[in-house]
């Protein structure tokens, strides 16, 4: 696949469930890659589900070098780090992640459009998106639990600017 025209829908979960793992290679397409993330990985799943790329999310952020860092729900800024590691590590031009535990309906593979609520957003999470993005500078609270990349998008952030991530890890409580 030529550069320019890559995509990947990567799913990032925290366990790998097989009725996923069905729902998402029915909707493979050969336009895109499909890659799993997710801590443990078994060669069965490998081998039957060939056409899928697996790939432990330590790859891409080691959960034991991001823990000493001792945030307040250390587990959800893992995965929000994660995803954007995953987007600056692979070579793709458009990435679509999707949470483990969401279906998406293949209409919105690589779409933008997002689902937002009148919950008031997490001041600490607030700071963050403040600090490490360009453009989302909102204070609606987005249900993120797919996000839509295009490479420029994100070497272009602050966060690959700086390429400081002691800094960006340390200020994700602030």
């Amino acid at each position: 696949m030529s550069k320019e025209n890559s995509k990947a829908i990567i799913i990032v979960s925290k366990e790998i469930n097989a009725s996923f793992l069905d729902y998402y290679n029915t909707h493979r397409k050969s336009e895109f890659d499909l890659i799993f993330v997710a801590p443990k990985i078994g060669k069965d799943l490998i081998k039957k589900y060939h056409h899928i790329k697996f790939i432990k999310d330590n790859y891409f952020l080691s959960k034991s070098e991001f823990k000493k860092y001792k945030l307040k729900k250390t587990n959800w800024y893992y995965q929000q780090f994660l995803k954007y590691s995953i987007v600056l590590k692979l070579n793709y031009v458009k990435v679509h992640i999707i949470d483990g535990d969401s279906y998406l309906s293949p209409k919105k593979f690589f779409t933008k459009s997002f689902m937002y609520t009148n919950i008031k957003i997490n001041s600490s999470y607030q700071k963050f998106t403040d600090v490490s993005t360009n453009n989302l500078k909102s204070t609606r609270n987005f249900i993120v639990n797919h996000m839509v990349f295009k490479a420029t998008e994100a070497t272009n952030t602050k966060v690959r600017k700086n390429k400081d991530w002691e800094k960006m890890k340390g200020r994700a409580v602030l």
